[in-house]
C-alpha cells in the first residue's frame, strides 16, 4: 500500500495535475476569503469555507480523482497492478491516501490563516479549527466519490461529468427530503444524500459527531464500492458458483444499508444514551447556542417572593406545517421554572388567541414573544420576538442572519422590573434646547433594560430640575447653556444629583462657558485642541483621518468588564483633553478613558493636527468619573469630552458591544438603583476585526503569490520531466 501510495503522489506532484488542484483550491477559497472574511471585517473563515466546499468541489474534486482509475486503464498500466501481489483493499486506500495527501497541502496553507488574523481582533479559534474539518472531512468525502466513478470508465471526461453530477445531486438533495412528510423516510434519504446539511452544521458552530460519522461513513462506502469495481475486474469465478456479480450487489446492498442504519439510528438515540452536550459541542464564541442561565440571572431569579407567569405566544406542541415556537428559548425558559417554584410558564397559541396581547401590550407582538406578569402586584412586561433576536443581512446568500440573541437578557429585565415596586423605578431627565445629540439606539434599548424612565427636560420652562431626577443627561450640546440653566443645575447637583456629560469637539474655537461652569463644579475643566494618538497599536486602522483612535482603559468601575466584551476597544473620536483638580480635596477622580503616553493634543485648525512647536506627549483623560460630597448625598458625573463615544455603529461593525458595555456601566455607577440591578450582555456570532485596507492588500499579496507559486513550480517540473 506504501508503494502505491508514493507512485500515486509523485505521479500527481510530477504532472500539472496535482500543483493545478492545490492551487486552484486555493485560488477560489481566497477570492472568497477576500470578500467575506477581509472586507466584511470578520475573524470567521466559516463562509469562505462553506462556499469553497460547497460550489468549488463540485467541479475541483473530479478533476483530482478523475486520474485514480480512469488513467491507469486508458493506458493499461492498470495490470500491473492488478497482477501485484497485494489486496483490493490496499490498492484503493493507497490511491485515496495520495489524493487526501494532496488535499491536505491548501487546507494546512488555511490553517495558517486564523493565526495571521490575530493580531486584528478576537478570532474563534475552535469555530475555525472546526469549519476547517468539516471543510477537509467534505472534501475527503468528495475525493472517495470521485475515485468511484473513476474506476467506472477508462475516459477521464466520464469520469469528471459523472462525479460532478453525484456531488451536485447530493448538495442539493435536501429539496428532495425536505419535501417529504414522512420524517423517518426523510431522514433516511439525508442520511446517505445530505451533503450539504452535515457541513453546515460543522460551519455553524458546532462540533457535531453526527456529521464527523455521516463524513467518514459515506467515504468508507464508497472506497468499498471502488473496491467492488476493481474487484470484478481482478476476479472472475466459475459459472457453477455463485455469480461474483451477484455477490457484488448482495453485499453492496447490506452495506448501504449499514451506513444509512448507523446515521439514522445515531441520530435517533435518546439523551440519556448521548447527552446533547456530547453529541454536539458548541464551539462558538461565549457558547452562543448553550442555553443555561448565569450565575446572576439565577441570584436575581431566587430572590423573587411573587407568582410569576410566563405567557409565552406559541404553540406548546408544533405540527409540520406552521412554527410557532423557539426551542433555544423554550429551553432558557425552562431554565428559569428550575430556579424558583414561584415562576410558571403558559403557552398561549397566538393562531387561536390572536388578541390576548392586548391585555398587556398597546402594540401587536410577533409570535414567538414573551409576556412576564407579577400575578401578585399585577406589573407586566411584554417582550417582542424582534427584541430577542439581533440580524444581519449576508450579500451572499440573500437571506436575513440571526447575528445575535438576547434572550436572557431580556428575560432578567422583565422578572427584575415586574417585581420592583414604584418608588424603585428610576426617573431621569435629559436637558433640551442646545441642539444635544439624540441618544442612540443602543442606549435607548439599556434604558428600558434598566427599567429608567427618561423624559425631555427644558429648563428654559421649568426653571429647576425636578426633584425625582436620578441622573440629568447632558449630550453634546451646540449652544451653550443659559447663566440660570447652569444655576439650576449646580443647584440639583449639589444637593447630591447625578450628572452625565458627553462634551463634543467640532472646533478649536468652540466655547461653552456655562456648561463649562458646571463641570467646574467638580474641578473639571476642558483644555483647548484635539487629541491625536501617536502609539501604533491604539491607532485605528480602519480611519483615515488621525482623530480616530483606540483608547485605553482606566482603572475605574465603569470600565470593569468591558475588557471582556467583543473586540475590547472603545473607539474614540475627536476627544479633547480633560484637566482635573479639587484645591480642598472634596472630589475624588477614577479615570475612565485615556491616550497612551505618545499621545499629544493639536492645537491648530489647518486641518493637518501636527504637533504644536514644544509641545510634549503625554497621556490625555477624555473621559472620568467625579464624585463629591453634596449637601444631601454624594454626587456623581461621568464626564466624556470625545464624540459619538456611544455611537451605535461602532458596536454594530466593530467593537462587538464595549461601547455599550461601558454605557451599561456608567448608569450603574450613577444611578442609584434601590434594588441590585443586574445586566447580562446578549450573546453574539459576530467575530468583527479591524484590518487596515494596506493589511488587507498584504494578505491579497501572499494568498495569491502562493496560488501562483505552487503552479509555476508543477509546471517547471512537469516541463522538465517530459523534456528528459
Amino acid at each position: 500500500m506504501i508503494a502505491i501510495f508514493k507512485r500515486e503522489f509523485k505521479g500527481y506532484m510530477n504532472t500539472v495535475i496535482g500543483p493545478l488542484f492545490i492551487s486552484a483550491v486555493l485560488l477560489v477559497f481566497t477570492l472568497f476569503f477576500i470578500g467575506a472574511t477581509l472586507l466584511s471585517g470578520t475573524g470567521n473563515l466559516y463562509q469562505a469555507l462553506f462556499i469553497t466546499a460547497y460550489l468549488g468541489f463540485i467541479i475541483l474534486m473530479p478533476i483530482l480523482g478523475m486520474r485514480s482509475f480512469s488513467d491507469d486503464r486508458r493506458h493499461k498500466t492498470d495490470q500491473l497492478i492488478m497482477t501485484a501481489p497485494v489486496s483490493i483493499f490496499e490498492i484503493v486506500f493507497g490511491k485515496f491516501l495520495s489524493l487526501v495527501a494532496i488535499f491536505a497541502i491548501p487546507t494546512a496553507v488555511i490553517c495558517i490563516l486564523p493565526l495571521a488574523l490575530t493580531p486584528f481582533g478576537n478570532i474563534p479559534y475552535a469555530w475555525n479549527y472546526t469549519c476547517i474539518l468539516g471543510f477537509f472531512l467534505y472534501g475527503v468525502m468528495a475525493i472517495a466519490i470521485s475515485m468511484f466513478f473513476s474506476s467506472l470508465t477508462e475516459n477521464m471526461i466520464v469520469s469528471v461529468v459523472l462525479s460532478a453530477v453525484a456531488m451536485i445531486f447530493g448538495t442539493f438533495s435536501y429539496y428532495i427530503y425536505e419535501s417529504i412528510s414522512n420524517t423517518k423516510v426523510s431522514y433516511a434519504i439525508k442520511s446517505v444524500i445530505g451533503f450539504s446539511d452535515y457541513l453546515m452544521d460543522m460551519m455553524k458552530g458546532w462540533l457535531t459527531i453526527g456529521s464527523v460519522i455521516y463524513f467518514v461513513s459515506v467515504t468508507a462506502l464508497f472506497l468499498f464500492l471502488c473496491g467492488q469495481v476493481i474487484q470484478k475486474r481482478r476476479f472472475t469465478v466459475s459459472k457453477n458458483t455463485l455469480s461474483l456479480s451477484t455477490y457484488s450487489t448482495l453485499t453492496t446492498v447490506i452495506v448501504i444499508a449499514i451506513v444509512v442504519a448507523i446515521n439514522f439510528i445515531y441520530a435517533k438515540l435518546p439523551e440519556r444514551i448521548i447527552p446533547d452536550s456530547v453529541r454536539a459541542i458548541d464551539v462558538t464564541p461565549g457558547n452562543y447556542y448553550t442555553y443555561k442561565l448565569s450565575k446572576e440571572s439565577k441570584d436575581v431569579v431566587s430572590k423573587i417572593t411573587d407568582d410569576i407567569t410566563i405567557y409565552y405566544l406559541a404553540r406548546e406542541v408544533e405540527n409540520d406545517s406552521i412554527t410557532t415556537k423557539d426551542k433555544n428559548l423554550e429551553s432558557l425558559l425552562k431554565e428559569y421554572v428550575k430556579a424558583n417554584s414561584k415562576i410558571q410558564i403558559k403557552y398561549v397559541d397566538p393562531i387561536v388567541n390572536t388578541k390576548f396581547y392586548k391585555n398587556y401590550s398597546d402594540t401587536s407582538l410577533d409570535d414567538g414573544s414573551v409576556i412576564v406578569v407579577d400575578e401578585t402586584n399585577g406589573r407586566s412586561k411584554a417582550i417582542n420576538e424582534s427584541e430577542l433576536h439581533t440580524y444581519t443581512y449576508d450579500y451572499y446568500s440573500g437571506e436575513k442572519i440571526e447575528t445575535g440573541i438576547n434572550y436572557e437578557n431580556q428575560l432578567t429585565s422583565a422578572f427584575q422590573y415586574v417585581t420592583l415596586t414604584e418608588d424603585q423605578l428610576l426617573q431621569c431627565y435629559t436637558l433640551t434646547g442646545h441642539d444635544e445629540a439624540p441618544f442612540e439606539t443602543n442606549c435607548t434599548d439599556l434604558f428600558g433594560e434598566f427599567n429608567m424612565n427618561v423624559k425631555d427636560l427644558s429648563l428654559l420652562n421649568s426653571g429647576s430640575v425636578p426633584e425625582d431626577c436620578n441622573v440629568l443627561f447632558i449630550c453634546g450640546p451646540q449652544t451653550d447653556l443659559t447663566e440660570a440653566e447652569a444655576n439650576a443645575i449646580i443647584d440639583y447637583i449639589t444637593k447630591g444629583g447625578n450628572l452625565f456629560i458627553t462634551y463634543e469637539f467640532w472646533s478649536f474655537d468652540q466655547s461653552l462657558p456655562n456648561l463649562e461652569k458646571v463641570m467646574a463644579y467638580y474641578g473639571v475643566s476642558v483644555d483647548d485642541g484635539v487629541i491625536i494618538e501617536t502609539k501604533a497599536d491604539r491607532q485605528f486602522a480602519l480611519a483615515q483621518i488621525n482623530t480616530y483612535f483606540l483608547a485605553t482603559l482606566g482603572d475605574s468601575s465603569v470600565t470593569d468588564g468591558v475588557k471582556s466584551v467583543g473586540q475590547q476597544e472603545i473607539i474614540a473620536y475627536n476627544a479633547a483633553p480633560l484637566s482635573y483638580g479639587s484645591e480642598d480635596g472634596s472630589v475624588s477622580y477614577s479615570p475612565i478613558l485615556t491616550t497612551s503616553e505618545e499621545a499629544y493634543v493639536a492645537t491648530d485648525d489647518a486641518g493637518t493636527y501636527q504637533k504644536p512647536a514644544g509641545a510634549t506627549t503625554g497621556t490625555s483623560t477624555f473621559g472620568l468619573l467625579c464624585a463629591k460630597q453634596g449637601t444631601d448625598k454624594v454626587s456623581y458625573a461621568a464626564i466624556y469630552s470625545a464624540g459619538y463615544i456611544f455611537y451605535n455603529y461602532w458596536d454594530e461593525n466593530y467593537t462587538l458591544g464595549t461601547h455599550e458595555k461601558l454605557f451599561a456601566n456608567t448608569l450603574n455607577q450613577l444611578a442609584d438603583f434601590n434594588t441590585d440591578y443586574v445586566y447580562i450582555p446578549g450573546k453574539s456570532l459576530d467575530t468583527s476585526i479591524m484590518i487596515s485596507a494596506l493589511n488587507i492588500k498584504m494578505f491579497k499579496i501572499l494568498l495569491f503569490s502562493a496560488c501562483a507559486i505552487i503552479f509555476i513550480a508543477g509546471l517547471a517540473v512537469y516541463i522538465v520531466r517530459r523534456r528528459v
